[in-house]
């Protein structure tokens, strides 16, 4: 019996492949790049300048207090002033182009889509931005009557919880020391160095006053530092 001539249907022109006219059935739901988390908008100042090139931050010291003589003058004692300016960057966009034939022709909606993808560019470009800026201010010389930063230094740092840990009460002593605020201040680290903080259980043990949970793979403070995980802390010399 002879083979029968079978007519494909989703053949074109009778060559080829023999799925090349079936329809690709629309999912319902578009594929995306998973969303970067975004740390240091709630974290430090910011400012709107509605004209200008520059923001001006005025910096006053502290007062002193001495004992009165009695009979003597009072005089009043000086209070340091100076000024800190930061100046506008560049306009940071992330723009996108669609053509109105392209649109019309598609059959899923791609502009909410878009709309947050570009969104979420401009955040992590601009959280980038604000942890290089700060590595930058910290190497800076202070602008008097602001404290000296201090560098600490640990080779151990990125690798060991228990060092890093510890590097973290240095730097809180530093703090205290320099009479910083302490209900704002926040530490940085990259993913490596927070798990290595979840696995060094003594900063997560209730017992030792630790906050976080090992099952959950979080810890909260090292110190009183409220520790932020993040990608975007730079490891590479930037331009």
């Amino acid at each position: 019996m002879a083979a029968a001539t079978v007519s494909n249907l989703g053949q074109a022109a009778a060559t080829g492949s023999t799925t090349a006219l079936f329809l690709k059935v629309f999912a319902g739901e578009v594929l995306t790049a998973f969303e970067d988390a975004q740390t240091t908008l709630d974290k430090h100042v910011v400012r709107s300048i509605s004209s200008g090139q520059s923001a001006q931050f005025p910096i006053m010291g502290k007062a002193t207090a001495e004992y009165h003589t009695a009979g003597a003058e009072i005089t009043g004692t000086a209070i340091t002033h100076n000024e800190r300016n930061i100046s506008i960057q560049g306009l940071l966009i992330a723009p996108v182009f669609i053509a109105k034939i392209d649109e019309a022709k598609n059959h899923y909606d791609v502009r909410s889509t878009y709309s947050k993808e570009c969104g979420n560019a401009l955040a992590q470009v601009m959280d980038k931005h604000v942890y290089q800026q700060l590595i930058n201010a910290s190497r800076t010389a202070a602008a008097a009557p602001q404290s000296i930063g201090v560098q600490l230094t640990d080779a151990d740092f990125v690798t060991s919880g228990s060092s890093a840990a510890a590097t973290i009460f240095s730097a809180a002593q530093k703090m205290d020391e320099n009479n910083i605020p302490e209900n704002d201040r926040y530490i940085a680290v990259n993913p490596e160095t927070y798990y290595n903080l979840v696995q060094t259980t003594n900063v997560i043990n209730r017992d030792w006053g630790g906050k976080g949970a090992y099952a959950e793979g979080e810890v909260l403070k090292v110190a009183g530092v409220s520790i932020v995980k993040t990608n975007n802390l730079p490891s590479t010399n930037i331009t």
